[in-house]
């Protein structure tokens, strides 16, 4: 999965850009920076498997299959 390429890919340069900022080559902003793309990376993987969790239930729905929710959790 290419997303999924992509978070192993910005994992690994934070790690870099923490190591670069420990030896004094690198700003406090570069490695937020890293993070905050690592962290919208995850929420976008996030996102996508919920679309295809959503798209799945519809399809099992659309196709016939029953969907039923247990008792205790329609109550709530």
């Amino acid at each position: 999965n290419i997303q999924e390429e992509t978070i192993t890919k910005l994992e690994y340069s934070l790690q870099l850009t923490e190591i670069q900022y420990r030896e004094g080559s690198n700003s406090l902003s570069d490695v937020l920076d890293a993070q905050v793309s690592l962290f919208q990376a995850r929420d976008q993987l996030a996102s996508l498997r919920l679309t295809r969790l959503n798209a799945a239930v519809d399809m099992y729905k659309v196709l016939g299959g029953g969907w039923k929710v247990p008792a205790k959790l329609a109550e709530k």
